[in-house]
């Protein structure tokens, strides 16, 4: 068998896998895209519990620079680049027991950052949807997630 015979049988054999490669990958991008541009009720939700709750030390935009950033003594992280000081990866379950707070009590962790658990919880008691404390971080959680850069 000549070479190109060969090459023409090998080429045909990927061609099929690399489409579907191709549409994965595709069909992934533009879901993201989607996430993104579109967000759902839980994300919607966690944007408005971020502006009422975490924007006043973070900022609107996230960025750590809220109205009363300057009185805190320290400056606040900037909450879109979570995941790139983390390597890429945004840590839900480290993040949703940080933002809690009450795993943290038992170890006598200082921090500036209100325990946002029990703070929730009390909220949780008029809240019109019947949200608990772990869905309102779940909400700040997606939608941090959404904002990521």
């Amino acid at each position: 068998m000549d070479a190109p015979a060969r090459r023409s049988r090998w080429g045909n054999q990927w061609l099929p896998a690399l489409g579907i490669v191709a549409i994965v990958f595709a069909l992934a991008i533009s879901a993201l895209r989607a996430r993104v541009r579109a967000p759902d009720a839980v994300v919607e939700a966690g944007r408005h519990d971020y502006l009422e709750w975490c924007q006043p030390c973070h900022g609107s935009d996230a960025h750590g620079r809220g109205p009363l950033a300057a009185k805190l003594g320290l400056e606040p992280p900037d909450l879109t680049t979570i995941a790139k000081r983390e390597g890429g990866t945004f840590l839900a379950s480290e993040l949703t027991d940080f933002v809690d707070g009450r795993k943290l009590l038992a170890a006598h962790i200082d921090r500036a950052m209100p325990n946002w658990g029990p703070i929730f919880e009390a909220a949780s008691r008029d809240d019109a949807e019947g949200r608990r404390a772990n869905d309102h971080i779940a909400a700040i959680l997606s939608y941090l997630w959404t904002i990521q850069r």
